[in-house]
């Protein structure tokens, strides 16, 4: 009896191990069944991301294609349109050269003639030149406070030159200043004319308060900002010279290629993209760029 219960719970623990390892099979089969899923769900999410990749990559070189294209039209067209104008320009020059010529001629005709005549009177044409020197010499523009009118630095140059032969008093001077003077230059000045004994003290207070170094740093980085022409302001030249007079006076001075390089991002994408193509030298040959790219316009 013993030997039979002993037997018949050997037989009882084999089959309860053979079917635990039926359950651990079949957990196995299921967990990779499981891992196979993932593995297949995330080569699916690859290839669905590598698709909207290759898509991206394909519109970007179609892109590049597209832009390369329309950089080489422009700069062709311009190319055209710099060609034509060197073609009129040669003429010009021709003409000129012609024109030259006769007038030569005709001085050395003249020549001959005053050779002929009696002498000038030496004094006479003297004191005839100094009177017409003077009544030549230009009046200053008015100065507003804004550097559309004139730059505040070639204002005072303009008034200095403007009495330079009249041995003006120190009081005259300040008169004449004032004469030239509008807007909130002129309410500053009158605010503060007591303060100044003459025009050197003025100059120095003016150039302080219209031109000090926090007000050229602030043109610095205005002249730096994209995108900064308004047509309401005039033409791509116009633009171009006002910014050269804006900065002329800066401290320390800006190099010429850097100034083209400001300037050339002032304007529109399509126009930065035919100067990046021309690569303006100086600032005569950017404005005879931006001459063409207006008169196709």
């Amino acid at each position: 009896a013993i030997e039979e219960k002993c037997g018949g719970n050997s037989n009882l623990n084999r089959r309860n191990h053979h079917t635990g390892q039926e359950q651990i099979i079949k957990t196995q089969e299921k967990n990779i069944e499981q891992l196979r899923n993932e593995i297949r769900g995330q080569k699916q999410e690859c290839e669905r991301r590598f698709t909207i990749h290759e898509k991206k990559i394909e519109g970007l070189h179609q892109q590049h294609v597209g832009f390369t294209q329309q950089v080489d039209y422009e700069f062709k067209k311009v190319e055209h349109q710099i060609a034509k104008q060197e073609k009129i320009t040669d003429q010009k020059i021709t003409d000129l050269d012609n024109k030259v010529e006769r007038n030569t001629e005709e001085i050395e005709e003249i020549k001959e003639k005053i050779k002929e005549e009696k002498p000038i009177n030496t004094q006479n044409a003297s004191t005839i030149i100094y009177k017409t020197e003077g009544l030549t010499t230009l009046k200053p523009k008015k100065f507003d406070g804004s550097f559309r009118s004139v730059h505040p630095v070639n204002f005072l140059k303009s008034l200095e030159n403007y009495w330079m032969n009249m041995h003006l008093k120190e009081e005259q001077k300040m008169n004449i200043m004032e004469d030239y003077l509008e807007g909130c230059a002129k309410a500053w000045t009158d605010l503060h004319q007591s303060e100044w004994r003459n025009f050197k003290e003025f100059k120095r207070e003016f150039l302080e308060q219209f031109w000090s170094t926090e007000k050229q740093n602030k043109i610095r980085h205005q002249l730096n900002m994209p995108r900064l022409y308004n047509a309401r302001n005039g033409s791509y030249t116009d633009h171009v010279w006002y910014w050269v007079s804006k900065t002329a006076h800066l401290e320390p001075r800006i190099k010429e290629d850097q100034l083209i390089e400001a300037l050339v991002d002032h304007f529109p994408r399509d126009i930065q993209m035919v100067l990046y193509a021309a690569q303006a030298k100086t600032i005569k040959n950017l404005t005879e760029i931006l001459e063409k790219i207006q008169e196709t316009n």
